[in-house]
């Protein structure tokens, strides 16, 4: 099986309380590829509870796009047709990090991020991932992080 260590994001648009706290506290029971605590699910909130960071070593399928979009698609139990996301890239630091919004209903609802990574099937290393995700927590917006991981 091919791994990833990596840092992904969470980001609340539309979602309801009730569905953003069952998405996180299903996110939070996801087991990593590794026992060694460098390779266990960690994660940071932000203050405002809107966005969630998990660093992890994933199953390289387990980040693919589509394969979250089935995931929530079956977390939630509603119709696959009704669901779709977009994806984009972004500059953090000084590498592409690519991003999908998914919608439902037509509405968009949640966007995940991976930092570092120029699509969900071109993935970057950890420490790659990791400069990424430290600079948009530490320097582009440290103010709106705690520091609580878990």
């Amino acid at each position: 099986m091919e791994r990833c260590h990596l840092y992904v994001i969470f980001q609340r648009l539309t979602l309801s309380d009730a569905h953003w706290q069952t998405l996180i506290a299903r996110i939070d029971t996801i087991q990593s590829v590794g026992k060694a605590s460098h390779q266990l699910l960690q994660k940071r909130t932000s203050l405002d509870g809107l966005f969630v960071l998990y660093e992890c070593d994933f199953p390289a399928h387990a980040v693919e796009f589509d394969f979250i979009e089935s995931w929530l698609v079956d977390l939630f139990d509603v119709d696959p047709a009704l669901v779709s996301y977009t994806t984009g890239t972004q500059t953090i630091r000084n590498r592409l990090s690519c991003f999908a919004t998914y919608k439902y209903n037509a509405v968009n609802r949640l966007r995940v991020g991976l930092f570092g990574c120029e699509s969900d099937t071109i993935l970057c290393s950890r420490a790659e991932s990791g400069a990424e995700a430290d600079y948009y927590v530490n320097v582009a917006h440290g103010a709106e992080w705690n520091e609580s991981l878990i």
